[in-house]
C-alpha cells in the first residue's frame, strides 16, 4: 500500500454517506488496521510500508521491524535503518516491551 492509496481510502471514508457501512466504522477499521498500527501510522506516516509488510506476513509490526534483515522485507539499508529507528521508538514509548524475534 502506498501513501497515495491510503490518502484515497481516507478520502473515501470521509466522503461516505451518513449511515453507510463505511461511515459506521472507525477510520482504523476501515483501513484494516489495528489501533496500534493506526497510531503508529498517524505518528510516523513512513511506517505505512512496514504495516503493509506486517499484514502480508501476518505478523505484528514490531516483529517485522525486528526481522527485516532475515526476512528480506526491506532490501535497502536505508529502510533497515528506518525500521530499526521505528522499533527503537516503539520500545522507548512502551508500545513493545522488548525486541520481538
Amino acid at each position: 500500500m502506498l501513501q497515495e492509496d491510503i490518502d484515497d481510502f481516507v478520502a473515501t471514508w470521509h466522503e461516505a454517506q451518513e449511515n453507510s457501512a463505511a461511515a459506521r466504522q472507525s477510520l482504523e477499521d476501515f483501513l484494516g488496521m489495528t489501533w496500534d498500527e493506526y497510531r503508529l501510522w498517524v505518528e510516523h506516516p513512513e511506517s505505512l510500508r512496514f504495516i503493509a509488510a506486517a499484514h502480508k506476513a501476518k505478523q505484528p509490526v514490531a516483529t517485522v521491524l525486528s526481522t527485516l534483515d532475515r526476512t528480506g522485507v526491506a532490501a535497502r539499508s536505508s529502510e533497515q535503518g528506518e525500521a530499526r529507528k521505528l522499533l527503537r521508538w516503539l520500545i522507548d514509548h512502551g508500545r513493545v516491551e522488548e525486541c520481538p524475534r
